[in-house]
């Protein structure tokens, strides 16, 4: 029961991030950042996400080492072949 609790906590955290992100969206806008800035913000905020996702993890609550996990992670995964 508490494994399925946390987990419907974490899904009501990814509403609450879909809100804030559709106003960062707004505010950048607002400063006149480029689309194509704001596109690539919005996209690499997803890939956080879908790796929070992926670890259970609320991204909301990212502790210092989950962050530099997801830092190796980047370096892994976007390493030219």
């Amino acid at each position: 029961k508490t494994n399925n609790l946390s987990f419907l906590r974490s899904q009501e955290s990814y509403s609450l991030i879909r809100i804030i992100m559709k106003d960062y969206y707004t505010h950048l806008e607002e400063l006149n950042h480029s689309e194509r800035t704001i596109k690539t913000n919005v996209y690499n905020i997803e890939k956080l996400k879908q790796w929070c996702k992926s670890k259970r993890t609320n991204p909301e609550i990212l502790t210092y080492r989950q962050l530099l996990n997801y830092i190796t992670h980047l370096k892994i995964t976007n390493k030219p072949e």
